[in-house]
């Protein structure tokens, strides 16, 4: 997440946060109320292994997934990158092919690009 997501994240004339403690228990709260971009942080900060959390790819693809869920194309974004890194999950091209596409749809340029590396690499950038 850079950094201007993360000042977004937080409401207007809400102090910033002191404490990992605090950062998390804030996002819970928005996520009680089915907050896409609350659940998006969380998963990323599993995946990241930040605020006190441990390092869990597979609780972050399940907390990306109900922010997509939610409509959050960064989610669709970071669920295709984790696919096709593999590591603590199993590599799948087709699933990051897939999200990156909906993430592309919504928007995300980074998402296309990859989608069109992934094109130039299996040679298909030049089909009718």
């Amino acid at each position: 997440m850079k950094f201007k997501d993360a000042v977004a994240f937080y409401e207007l004339g809400v102090p910033k946060p002191h404490s990992d403690k605090e950062n998390l228990d804030r996002c819970k709260k928005r996520i009680k109320l089915n907050d896409a971009e609350a659940f998006f942080m969380l998963g990323s900060k599993y995946n990241q292994g930040k605020w006190g959390l441990q390092k869990n790819t597979n609780k972050a693809i399940e907390l990306w997934n109900k922010a997509a869920d939610l409509g959050s194309v960064c989610a669709h974004f970071s669920i295709g990158v984790a696919y096709n890194i593999g590591g603590e999950i199993e590599k799948n091209v087709r699933k990051s092919i897939r999200h990156w596409t909906l993430a592309a749809m919504g928007g995300h340029e980074l998402a296309r690009h990859n989608l069109g590396m992934i094109e130039k690499d299996y040679g298909t950038m030049n089909r009718a």
